[in-house]
């Protein structure tokens, strides 16, 4: 007998099936949230964690954000990248042209003049739809069921859908300590199915539901003006806060 080809074995193990292009194919380690939202937190003594309130599971240090080897090929992953770089400069990088606006003093909110709502809103759109088909636990709230091919051909076809459609509406906090990474999750608000994610800082709720938006946060969603409205949000007054405490504790004990 001839002698076996180790590499060969080894890159025929790593061929699966695209959950993108459904074709087999050696898989990459593909990124849910891009890097560049964990950036922010970056350095080299004190890496950001990663917090979840899923049992078992404690605040972990990563330096690159949450990866999965087990959903996209190289070619598949270049497809979600325009959108990917575009809500990197607009949200990190531009933030700083946002203009403020104000209410008895205080930053009610951020607004952008203009900007593109199909790259944008598709960004949210692929997150949500990759969020869904991986495998790394620190998603498994998120599970579109019956959404998930409509996510998958509005992202096919390059199509944002209307604005009620996987309707997005975003918050930002104020503190540094805002961007701390939650897993995310599904919620409802005023009845209405979303999921909620957490990226460098912004809150994105993300509809999940046939029924419109409550005008509470619909009228504030992408598509919905010609501006990009963004909710300000102060961390140590929200929710997040005695999530972020429970989940120190559990670490703790």
């Amino acid at each position: 007998m001839g002698k076996v080809n180790a590499k060969k074995i080894d890159l025929n193990l790593l061929r699966h099936t695209c959950k993108y292009c459904g074709q087999e194919k050696k898989l990459i380690d593909a990124h849910i949230i891009p890097e560049a939202f964990f950036r922010p937190l970056l350095n080299e003594k004190d890496p950001p964690q990663l917090m979840t309130n899923i049992g078992g599971i404690f605040p972990k240090r990563v330096r690159k954000g949450i990866y999965d080897k087990t959903i996209l090929c190289r070619e598949c992953e270049d497809n979600f990248a325009p959108w990917d770089d575009y809500a990197q400069s607009l949200l990190l990088q531009r933030l700083k042209d946002a203009r403020a606006l104000r209410h008895g003093g205080e930053i009610a909110g951020l607004a952008f003049p203009n900007y593109d709502y199909t790259k944008l809103k598709l960004f949210f759109i692929s997150v949500l739809w990759r969020a869904s088909v991986s495998t790394q636990r620190f998603y498994e709230k998120i599970q579109l069921g019956p959404f998930e091919p409509h996510a998958k051909e509005l992202i096919e076809r390059k199509d944002p859908g209307l604005p009620d459609d996987f309707s997005v509406t975003l918050a930002h906090f104020e503190e540094k300590i805002g961007m701390v990474p939650l897993d995310p999750y599904r919620e409802k608000y005023f009845g209405i199915n979303f999921c909620r994610f957490y990226l460098g800082g912004y809150v994105a709720l993300i509809k999940t539901d046939k029924r419109p938006s409550p005008s509470q946060i619909g009228d504030l969603a992408l598509g919905k003006s010609d501006k990009l409205y963004i909710i300000s949000r102060r961390f140590f007054q929200s929710p997040e806060l005695n999530i972020a405490k429970q989940i120190l504790k559990k670490a703790k004990h």
